[in-house]
């Protein structure tokens, strides 16, 4: 079974997958960007741990203290996965992009679609997203000074 198969095998006749499958942790936009790169290609990703943490002191507010063991213990728990994951990305030529671990739990990574497809396979691993860009929405139809086509639409110009 290949990659792109496999990542969009599910129909509608088809029992849809788990939460924990291998096929709901990439996004089906993200599976058909990884299916048309070439095999040595490569994209960086998000890699979202499972949830491993539950405030059990939802109903209070946390002091400071409290906080920063939280915190200490997030950092510690996403470099404990360095490791494994690191042989992973050795094995498919790709990289972690993270140096230190995070509050929320995530890792930056570089690979190609094979790595996505290995580390999406890890077991601690609730999502992996692609990292991109965001850019704020641009309205089409708004004047913009700066662009060099415009000179002729301004109110101020005077045609020749």
């Amino acid at each position: 079974m290949t990659w792109n198969a496999r990542h969009n095998r599910h129909s509608s006749t088809e029992e849809q997958p788990k939460h924990g499958d291998q096929t709901c942790k990439i996004s089906d936009e993200f599976a058909r960007r990884l299916a048309k790169l070439a095999p040595d290609e490569t994209v960086r990703a998000v890699v979202m741990p499972a949830p491993y943490f539950r405030n059990s002191a939802a109903t209070r507010r946390l002091r400071g203290e409290e906080r920063q063991a939280i915190l200490r213990e997030a950092r510690q728990h996403t470099e404990a996965s360095f490791q494994e994951i690191d042989e992973v990305l050795a094995r498919t030529g790709g990289q972690r992009l993270s140096t230190t671990g995070n509050a929320l739990g995530y890792i930056l990574i570089e690979t190609n679609a094979a790595g996505i497809d290995a580390v999406s396979s890890l077991d601690w691993v609730n999502a992996v997203m692609e990292d991109q860009a965001i850019y704020p929405h641009r309205d089409p139809n708004a004047y913009d000074p700066n662009a060099p086509d415009h000179d002729l639409d301004r109110p101020d110009h005077q045609q020749p």
